[in-house]
């Protein structure tokens, strides 16, 4: 999975608040998995109400042959 890029993966994605009135906010981004370090953009980010955000990280691996899951935790309220 690691093998090009010096052991990095970057990767994006959205979210999206269906709440009609109120705002939400991403809390915290961490990484679950040892070993691992997660360069993700800082906290917190305010998702207005009926709005989105895009988020774009970075993974970088403990080493090139890492194969397994990856766990990303995201809090939010």
């Amino acid at each position: 999975m690691f093998t090009w890029g010096q052991g990095q993966m970057g990767f994006r994605f959205s979210l999206v608040n269906y709440d009609l009135w109120q705002a939400h906010s991403v809390d915290s981004i961490s990484l679950r998995t040892q070993g691992f370090v997660l360069y993700a953009p800082p906290t917190p980010i305010s998702v207005a109400a009926l709005g989105g955000v895009a988020l774009s990280m970075r993974l970088q691996a403990p080493d090139f042959n890492y194969y397994g899951p990856v766990t990303i935790e995201i809090r939010t309220s």
